[in-house]
């Protein structure tokens, strides 16, 4: 009678080892769930950089738009426009209005998109008349 040695079990030296089905479904699914968040993140990343460059460029208008109202001759109410930059629109609208003190007046612009009406800057100035001075 042959006696096989205690520490070798049948087939265990022939056997291969792998990895199982439910093994190979799990990394599947946590690989899907990180490139998910991923692809997500980089997704809201260009938004972001849109919107920086859609209210930079609102600025940029904003501060001309201020720059012109300087040498023109103030008058009370609302004026609109629309401009383009970088090949982008923008609609802009200039309000002057009157403060406590006299011969001072406000002026605000809103530089918006066009087609959603968004907001992009509003920049506020005060300006002296000096030709309503008493």
């Amino acid at each position: 009678m042959t006696r096989r040695p205690h520490h070798i079990v049948p087939n265990q030296a022939t056997k291969e080892r792998g990895f199982t089905l439910i093994e190979v479904l799990a990394a599947m699914v946590i690989f899907t769930v990180a490139i998910l968040g991923l692809s997500h993140a980089g997704t809201e990343s260009l938004r972001g950089a849109a919107a920086i460059e859609a209210k930079a460029l609102g600025s940029i208008i904003a501060d001309n738009q201020l720059t012109l109202a300087k040498f023109e001759r103030i008058e009370v109410g609302t004026r609109r426009g629309e401009s383009v930059q970088m090949g982008r629109e923008f609609d802009w609208s200039l309000t002057t209005s009157e403060t406590e003190i006299e011969g001072f007046f406000q002026i605000t612009i809103n530089v918006s998109d066009p087609i959603s009406e968004n907001v992009y800057i509003q920049r506020t100035a005060f300006i002296r008349d000096l030709g309503r001075e008493s």
